[in-house]
């Protein structure tokens, strides 16, 4: 007898699939969540993030406008032994554009899986328009966004799942390792008609396989290993205007893998080894000397990198001679406006302790400058719990310290919060420099010091 899947609503864009009375999945506003692949398996996707069924434009996507999920419906259109299906419909916030994911849940009596069959097309009006923003690391335009369950646990680190992504494809197998550096391999990852995108590995192993011909581009997310597939339509680095009559289409599989099979896909995968990942410094605890690099790390999931960001003209990277405290400094070759080192991957949201209301907080450098004109400083940003403005460090509150001027030898520069209350919940170190020249960081050493008054442990 196959097993009957089903659909009830529980509201005009909600519902939930089932297979033999038993949840499979949760549609809620237009988003799929809770999503199983065998009713004795737990929910593998959308837990936590749950699984769009509308496109969007994931650049500044919490605008209006940007996402085509308004006056949403869902609605059952078909139902046969062993698969039921729903359309999901959506549009702007103006009504002018129109998104439509049609969503098939099968069962598989011989194998007791499930699958998830979804066809994806987004039009615009006749007479309309829709702008959309260029994206530097995957396509435009986004249908599908996957963040399996545990691939990244800042609240229980041991906890994490999956080391890896996997890309097959009939030329071979790519393998893509989890760190939370931003290689190259994660960004603007093509995927054309059969090619499969997998995490391992585990026993089950949530997969995406594309059915449209159309090229995909997809990017896996440094932070917390979530990949985004979208279609690309802008070029050349450029926004790009859809007018109407525009269509654009994508379809895909989500399915599992299981152990033997993602074994056989790591185990026989290529990497795109990149030698310039020796060379990005790493946040250390307590203390940065910028003498380890990520080959020397036992896990490299669970660190994280510097970040640089520099005027027109400047550079940054690490160098190898005349370091204050150990073999290597961080370097700002600069030009005329601002550049800067950042270290944004402090507390809980990255897997470190919590930060305390009421606490206080120093940071220590060293710093050398040999610049024509100009100044170093460093500083610290923070965003305080429950304000808005967190994704926009401009807003953020900041302490900075005096600049040291253009040449000067190793300098010590340190700076100290007030009582931070409410506490933060992020928290970033700044190295900045101006001038043309350049000037050293070493020594980085950060420190909380509790409420009371009492040292702190080092971050």
């Amino acid at each position: 007898m196959s097993m009957r899947c089903t659909y009830l609503p529980s509201g005009p864009s909600s519902g939930v699939l089932q297979v033999d009375g038993a949840d499979a999945a949760i549609i809620e506003d237009l988003s799929l969540r809770d999503i199983r692949f065998s009713a004795d398996a737990p929910p593998l996707l959308g837990t936590r993030l749950p699984v769009p069924l509308y496109w969007r434009q994931y650049h500044r996507h919490e605008e209006p406008g940007r996402s085509v999920s308004s006056a949403a419906t869902v609605t059952q259109i078909s139902q046969s032994a062993g698969s039921v299906s729903v359309r999901c419909e959506g549009r702007t916030p103006d009504g002018t554009v129109l998104s439509r994911v049609d969503l098939m849940l099968r069962a598989d009596d011989r194998t007791g899986q499930f699958e998830y069959h979804v066809t994806a097309a987004l039009e615009v009006d006749d007479g309309a328009e829709w702008s959309v923003s260029w994206h530097a690391d995957h396509g435009d335009i986004e249908f599908l966004n996957l963040w399996p369950e545990a691939v990244f646990t800042p609240e229980r680190p041991e906890d994490k799942r999956y080391s890896a992504c996997c890309v097959l494809r009939p030329d071979g197998i790519r393998h893509i390792p989890h760190h939370h550096l931003e290689s190259r391999d994660k960004k603007n990852i093509p995927l054309h008609g059969g090619d499969v995108f997998a995490w391992l590995l585990e026993d089950h192993n949530p997969a995406v396989e594309i059915i449209a011909p159309a090229v995909v581009e997809a990017g896996i997310c440094a932070y917390m290993w979530d990949a985004h597939f979208g279609v690309r339509v802008c070029t050349d680095g450029r926004d790009a205007v859809l007018t109407g009559g525009r269509r654009v289409t994508a379809a895909y599989r989500l399915f599992t893998l299981s152990r033997h099979e993602g074994e056989f896909m790591l185990f026989t995968a290529d990497s795109d080894d990149d030698p310039s990942l020796l060379d990005v410094p790493l946040v250390e605890e307590g203390r940065s000397l910028f003498d380890t690099h990520i080959a020397t790390v036992l896990d490299p999931g669970t660190v994280w990198p510097w970040n640089f960001s520099g005027a027109p003209g400047a550079s940054g990277g690490l160098d190898t001679p005349d370091g204050r405290a150990g073999a290597r400094s961080l370097v700002i070759r600069g030009a005329e406006g601002l550049s800067r080192w950042e270290a944004t991957t402090l507390g809980p949201a990255f897997g470190g302790a919590p930060f305390i209301a009421g606490g206080r907080y120093r940071l220590r450098v060293s710093v050398k400058t040999s610049l024509e004109r100009g100044f170093a400083r460093i500083a610290l940003r923070w965003h305080r719990e429950g304000r808005a403005g967190i994704s926009d460090p401009n807003t953020y509150e900041r302490l900075s310290s005096a600049g040291v001027g253009p040449r000067c030898d190793w300098t010590d520069i340190i700076i100290e919060t007030d009582a931070i209350d409410p506490a933060p919940d992020r928290l970033h170190i700044l190295l900045e420099s101006a001038g043309e020249g350049e000037c050293w960081f070493d020594a980085v050493e950060f420190q909380r010091i509790e409420a009371q008054g009492g040292e702190g442990s080092g971050v």
